[in-house]
């Protein structure tokens, strides 16, 4: 059996009250709405200054730099930092323009620590832009205490060149090492080394009364820092090996083709050598005149043969002891000292008990390895360390 729905039917006045109702609600929202724009209105409409743009950070010594750009807005007088969570701030008044302004502030007597900055800007209504915010670091004096000197392995003068050879590099913050040493010029003179080079060397050295070099290393600790940082002064004591340019040389045995000049050509492949044994018995003598006296001679420096590894090394032995005569005017002779050589053909250094003044050198050969009565330098010379 079907049943039929029944239709209800709204009557003609319900219609009407339902019309007014609505028309009633929206009349009273609309008044609240005008309300609330009227208040809005009477308040003032919000104003933000151009706010601090591309901010940067210079770290410093005790003390860190700020840059930020003003884009087109010249409201913008002042700006106010903030830091250490809002305990110190600083007010910074400039002027701006329609374009893009540069300003630049420095903050100094700052603890060494890290921070956090707020940057707000203020136009002349005293309006307040939206924060900028920046990091950086401050460093001082517990960055300076970690900071290390590059060090120095050899400082030697020869020929007309002083020549620092150099330890291990350092990192990338050591823009170089301060070198001050004697100019020839006169007076003190310094330079900026590159901190990765192996050598450095220095061609106005003065040689005679340059005495020591001074060096410490310069430290740049971030790219952008203001300030930069550097070590203790280290003392390097220069080698100086004296030229021989001017020297004659002669000897009391030379076998020919072997000459005296050998031992002071710069060559260790050949060598002044003594006569065969048939002619000549220990001592031998190598004489040296320098044509000017040397003050202040510190060691002789002596290579012996180097090529005795041959069929005729048991004939040709090196030397294995000598001694150094020294004199100022060829008379008067006093003695350096007596040395041993080692059995290889390395250049040895012999330091002197006391620094010596002269003008001629006397090497006295005592003696050779496997007792042959022959004998051979390499290359020999006079340093001042």
């Amino acid at each position: 059996m079907n049943k039929q729905r029944k239709k209800y039917k709204i009557p003609t006045i319900a219609k009407s009250l339902l019309l007014a109702l609505s028309v009633f609600l929206v009349a009273i929202g609309c008044t609240d709405m005008d309300d609330t724009y009227d208040q809005f209105w009477s308040e003032g409409e919000i104003v933000y200054p151009a706010n601090a743009d591309s901010v940067t950070v210079f770290p410093g010594r005790n003390r860190i730099g700020l840059s930020w750009i003003i884009n087109g807005d010249p409201s913008v007088t002042s700006a106010l930092i903030y830091w250490n969570n809002r305990n110190d701030s600083l007010r910074v008044p400039f002027e701006s323009t329609s374009g893009a302004d540069s300003i630049s502030v420095i903050i100094n007597d700052l603890e060494e620590q890290f921070y956090v900055f707020e940057i707000y800007t203020f136009d002349d209504d005293n309006n307040i832009s939206i924060p900028a915010n920046a990091a950086g670091r401050v460093y001082g004096d517990n960055y300076n205490s970690l900071i290390i000197n590059r060090s120095v392995e050899e400082v030697k003068f020869q020929g007309d060149s002083l020549t620092v050879s150099w330890g291990a590099a350092l990192d990338d913050t050591a823009l170089g090492v301060e070198v001050i040493y004697q100019s020839e010029s006169g007076g003190e003179k310094q330079i900026l080394a590159d901190s990765k080079a192996a050598h450095t060397a220095i061609f106005d050295y003065d040689a005679q009364n340059g005495g020591s070099i001074y060096t410490r290393t310069v430290y740049l600790p971030d790219s952008l820092a203001l300030d930069m940082f550097y070590t203790k002064y280290d003392t390097s004591e220069v080698f100086t090996v004296f030229s021989r340019g001017n020297w004659e040389v002669t000897a009391n045995s030379i076998d020919p083709g072997f000459s005296a000049y050998n031992a002071i050509d710069g060559n260790p492949f050949t060598y002044w050598w003594t006569a065969q044994p048939e002619d000549g018995q220990f001592p031998f003598y190598f004489n040296i005149d320098m044509k000017e006296e040397i003050q202040s001679v510190t060691g002789l420096y002596l290579q012996p043969r180097t090529n005795t590894n041959d069929p005729m090394a048991e004939e040709n032995p090196r030397l294995n002891n000598f001694e150094i005569l020294v004199s100022s005017d060829n008379v008067e002779w006093s003695s350096a000292g007596v040395f041993d050589v080692p059995d290889n053909g390395n250049v040895q250094y012999y330091d002197f008990a006391t620094p010596q003044t002269m003008r001629y050198i006397q090497i006295v050969c005592n003696g050779t390895y496997r007792d042959k009565p022959r004998c051979a330098i390499a290359e020999v010379g006079i340093y001042r360390r």
